[in-house]
């Protein structure tokens, strides 16, 4: 239902229709003159006189009060949704910053600055727009959302499924996630409403880290999980209510390894996947680790007809299935459960206490609907690569190269010979006579004409935003340049540790004992 209009609104509509029709019938040459044409409309005259002069309706001005056009406006706005689309979202202190320049390079005279409060009604006015808290985003994997980078994955995908006739039955997804044992999950918690800020609540603190290798396959089924201890030997008491099927192992930082990894795929993953096998070959999706990459690992796989496949770096984020939908749950739920064995007054949590929590967080994150699902979010099965390409909302992009400076000699970028206007200023005075010029002709220039002008100087206003805003983040990129440059100048050279230093005078000299002044014999007297 369109908005209802007051009688005051509406009643301008009208006279305004009334307005373009007596201009009209002037161009036509039906009617003479202003006065004639407003008696005949019964419009006012002075009103119809201004719209021959191009002055806009009241009610469809822009209203009085606002720093910039509605072209300027269009230009922040769009610059804004550029650098959110690239990653590099602007603070409501940036936002500031990038509309005084603007009004700095107007061309008007003396400087202006927009107030306070003009970056929140700025994206009040713009319902495209709007603030959020920002969350932290790792350089390299915005670096591969790439689409060329996640088409070729898909392609490699699909060739190779293709080739080896494997079944969607036979993709298996492996990867590893780290715990540290003793600390629980943040969630919200019932305080006493005198309290501020986040409450603190106990833990066990107990930081031990615990791996857990874990493997999926597309038709919903998990395997069991392969734990790593920290530690240098077992301890009987850990298989007394260990799970069938579940593996354990041990390493000095209770990090995998190469051998590790080897022990995996020889007595864990192979074993429990072989009777299960559908067709001849199974498909292995992996991340690059280290221990997922060795000749001994690839050669295992050959024998037994493995076909590993392996992610782009930095790509597990779209297109690992366990990263996707199962290791964030099974961290919340495993820190949850933290939490409650802390409420029981246990204080510390233990190897032992591990292998009694984990389990039933395990059983919330590994259900077969969960693992279904997180096979069909990567878009590997069913293959579908929009399922991917959909999710990527960043484009790390360079600025164009700005113009190549002239020399003060030289004349041909200076504004006085070649005319092109530099400020919304110098703009606004060529619409003016471009304007004048069309008034004077009214009956010779087309409507399409002067709407085809009037497109080509909005172009014009937008394109001198965006060459101001793009010099100025040249000249902040070629600033952090400057300090990595000197940054890589920097000497590298190491210096004997023998206690604190207050300045180092001189790194291009070997560094050495300090010399002691030497002193004269003493000759016996005489």
């Amino acid at each position: 239902m369109p908005p209802k209009r007051s009688l005051k609104a509406q009643n301008s509509i009208e006279q305004e229709g009334r307005i373009l029709l007596a201009i009209k019938a002037i161009q036509n040459g039906r009617i003479s003159t202003i006065a004639a044409a407003a008696r005949s409309f019964d419009i006012p005259r002075t009103t119809l006189a201004d719209r021959m002069k191009g002055i806009p309706n009241l009610y469809e001005a822009r209203a009085t009060g606002h720093k910039f056009t509605q072209l300027e406006e269009e230009s922040i706005q769009d610059w804004l949704i550029s650098m959110d689309q690239r990653g590099a979202a602007l603070t409501i202190a940036m936002l500031r910053d990038m509309a005084n320049l603007l009004l700095e390079h107007r061309g008007d005279d003396g400087p202006q600055t927009v107030g306070k409060n003009w970056p929140t009604q700025f994206i009040k006015r713009h319902p495209e727009l709007t603030t959020r808290f920002s969350r932290k985003y790792d350089y390299k994997r915005a670096l591969m959302e790439d689409p060329d980078t996640i088409i070729e994955w898909f392609k490699l995908v699909e060739k190779t499924i293709a080739q080896y006739g494997i079944t969607s039955d036979d993709i298996y997804n492996f990867d590893e996630s780290g715990f540290a044992m003793g600390i629980s999950a943040t969630t919200k918690v019932i305080t006493q409403s005198f309290y501020t800020g986040r409450r603190g609540v106990l833990q066990a603190g107990n930081r031990e880290w615990v791996t857990v290798i874990e493997s999926i396959c597309a038709s919903g089924r998990a395997l069991p999980p392969y734990v790593i201890f920290k530690g240098k030997h077992f301890m009987v008491r850990w298989f007394d209510d260990l799970p069938k099927h579940w593996a354990l192992n041990v390493s000095p930082n209770g990090w995998t390894s190469n051998e590790i990894g080897v022990d995996w795929l020889q007595k864990h993953f192979i074993p429990h996947t072989t009777s299960q096998t559908r067709g001849r070959h199974r498909l292995l999706v992996l991340d690059g680790h280290d221990s997922h990459l060795t000749a001994t690992f690839d050669k295992i796989c050959q024998e037994n007809n493995i076909i590993p496949i392996c992610m782009p770096p930095h790509a597990s984020h779209l297109l690992q299935p366990l990263d996707v939908g199962c290791f964030a749950m099974l961290k919340r739920s495993y820190g949850t459960r933290v939490a409650e064995y802390t409420r029981l007054g246990i204080d510390s949590i233990e190897k032992d206490d591990f292998l009694d929590i984990f389990p039933a967080a395990r059983d919330d994150s590994f259900k077969e609907s969960i693992i279904q699902s997180a096979f069909a979010a990567t878009g590997l099965v069913p293959l579908d690569p929009d399922r991917v390409l959909s999710k990527l909302n960043i484009r790390l992009q360079s600025p164009p190269l700005p113009d190549r400076p002239v020399s003060q000699g030289s004349t041909s970028g200076s504004n006085i010979s070649t005319g092109i206007p530099r400020t919304t200023k110098q703009l606004e005075k060529r619409k003016s006579r471009l304007n004048f010029g069309l008034n004077s002709a009214a009956n010779k220039i087309s409507s399409p004409t002067k709407r085809d002008l009037q497109q080509f100087y909005n172009m014009s206003v937008k394109l001198v935003h965006e060459h101001i805003l793009m010099r100025d983040e040249i000249k902040r990129l070629r600033e952090g340049n400057r300090k990595q440059t000197k940054k890589r100048k920097k000497s590298k050279k190491r210096m004997p540790n023998k206690g604190s230093l207050t300045e180092v005078l001189d790194l291009t000299t070997n560094i050495s004992e300090p010399q002691v002044e030497p002193t004269l014999p003493v000759l016996p007297p005489v």
